[in-house]
């Protein structure tokens, strides 16, 4: 992995290549434990069903933090929705959240809809609504904790970060904030914990610098020429980094496989565990 950019400077990739390799290589602790309490905010399409309840497991078994409430927002009376419930999580119906519904956004690309995937970006952003936890663990539905792990490193919250860089990711977050992107490297990572003031703090911003409703903000400044037009995990990663001067940045180790590899939460931990944090199940792989 070099983590070269095609198209962008040598001195911007000279940068890249040397945050990058800080991140992958430098400490990988994190508490074993961390004292901080968290909620579990998981929004879940339908095509995520079956790997919700795994997810949701993983949640309950390896997250090394005292948990107060999982929210799963998915369609009432969906299969997401019962698998969570019977599960002993708050199900949250996600058409009551925002002044928008799913069928509210155009977004196609060729013959892909991807409005459903927009939304649910809107809906994470949405965490500080639903949730009265001070931190909320966002976790995307399709993505498994193959090991006990916190979000913490002494006692400080931690970002993770991937090797991706998606230049329409930027241009958004420059156009809804107005900010310069604090990293050259990516912070979707499926997961990211989120402090109910800043996550307040960058809508207030975005409402600031576009004068309009912070969602409304997002549908403007997405990128709907590509398939993937707006991260909400690169703004939220990007904002911290820029506002919180104790935030610990460590490396993702993630795993993408393919549906038909999805197994009991034990075998997924012994296959992958001692080399993963997190293994994800992408519907379209």
């Amino acid at each position: 992995m070099t983590g070269w950019v095609p198209g962008q400077s040598w001195a911007f990739n000279v940068a890249r290549v040397a945050e990058l390799t800080r991140i992958r290589i430098g400490s990988r602790h994190t508490d074993p434990r961390s004292g901080l309490p968290l909620d579990v905010f998981i929004p879940a399409a339908e095509h995520d069903w079956d790997v919700l309840g795994v997810a949701i497991e993983a949640v309950q078994r390896h997250l090394a933090h005292p948990v107060e409430t999982i929210w799963v927002v998915t369609a009432l009376g969906s299969k997401s929705a019962r698998i969570a419930e019977e599960l002993g999580c708050h199900v949250v119906d996600e058409d009551r959240i925002l002044p928008i519904v799913r069928a509210d956004i155009d977004y196609r690309v060729g013959s892909l809809d991807r409005s459903g995937w927009l939304f649910q970006q809107l809906l994470k952003l949405s965490a500080d609504t639903i949730s009265p936890q001070e931190t909320v663990l966002v976790l995307d539905a399709d993505t498994v904790l193959v090991r006990p792990q916190s979000f913490t490193s002494s006692g400080r919250p931690v970002l993770f970060h991937s090797s991706e860089y998606h230049e329409p990711y930027f241009h958004a977050y420059r156009a809804v904030t107005g900010l310069e992107p604090a990293s050259r490297v990516s912070c979707t990572t499926h997961h990211m914990l989120m402090n109910r003031r800043v996550l307040a703090s960058v809508k207030a911003l975005m409402e600031e610098t576009r004068s309009v409703p912070w969602w409304q903000a997002v549908l403007d400044c997405c990128d709907y020429s590509s398939i993937s037009g707006f991260s909400e995990y690169e703004l939220y990663g990007n904002y911290q980094l820029t506002h919180d001067d104790g935030t610990v940045r460590r490396w993702w180790s993630n795993a993408a496989r393919p549906k038909a590899e999805l197994a009991r939460l034990e075998v997924l931990r012994n296959r992958y565990g001692a080399s993963f944090r997190t293994v994800s199940f992408h519907h379209y792989l």
